[in-house]
């Protein structure tokens, strides 16, 4: 009778530990796929609401147009909040979708925004509206570029005319040359400045390489001061 009692006693015993087991390996494996989906809900509602700023920024823009412009931007504006929509709903039924089908949602989602994201960088480069804008946020972005780049470079002037004269030869030589890149820098963008709106990005990718050879120019000469 005790034996029996026994075998039934770690039978139970056996039973409860390996539910317990059983149920802690089915949580851990349940977890990751939801915490996945978690993430990349996040990062889709991310990308919407940068998308919603962007088209309540647009649509101000439109707004304060002149008429003849307005009329011909409006429906464009409203084509590009009904694809936002259509994001949104995207997102929605992938949020209330089982953890064995929202996975086969995602493309559906990300095709809808890209889309709606497309046609609102159609609007933007379409319209004077707002090319106009593009042009001088990114000469006041290069000119103030200029003018921190400015205050670096005297800083740097000031270390060098401490140095070692053994080191100072060669970096007076280095800062002359990251000079050379500054003024070049500069001169593209008043070219940029002077161009038209159908015309300026053609010289943008110039300007960004030059402005980049003045960067890395700047920071290999500060390693060398350190």
């Amino acid at each position: 009778m005790k034996k029996v009692a026994m075998v039934l006693l770690f039978s139970f015993a056996f039973f409860a530990v390996f539910g317990s087991l059983a149920k802690a390996a089915a949580q851990k494996t349940s977890t990751p796929p939801q915490n996945e989906k978690n993430k990349y809900v996040k990062k889709a509602e991310a990308k919407l609401m940068e998308l919603q700023k962007k088209i309540n920024a647009a649509e101000n823009k439109v707004m304060k147009a002149e008429a003849k412009e307005k009329s011909a931007l409006e429906p464009k504006i409203k084509d590009l909040k009904t694809m936002k929509a259509d994001a949104d709903k995207a997102l929605d039924d992938l949020k209330k979708a089982g953890a064995d089908k929202w996975k086969g949602m995602e493309a559906k989602v990300d095709e809808s925004i890209d889309a709606a994201q497309k046609d609102y960088d159609g609007l933007i480069s379409s319209s004077k509206v707002f090319a106009q804008e593009e042009k001088n946020e990114f000469q006041e972005d290069m000119d103030q570029l200029l003018k921190d780049y400015d205050k670096k470079i005297s800083q740097l002037d000031a270390s060098i005319s401490k140095a070692k004269s053994e080191q100072k030869a060669k970096m007076e030589t280095e800062l002359k040359d990251l000079k050379a890149k500054r003024a070049e820098t500069q001169k593209k963008l008043d070219k940029i400045k002077a161009a038209s709106l159908e015309t300026w990005k053609t010289l943008k990718a110039d300007i960004e390489k030059t402005k980049q050879d003045m960067i890395s120019e700047y920071d290999k000469l500060v390693n060398e001061i350190k």
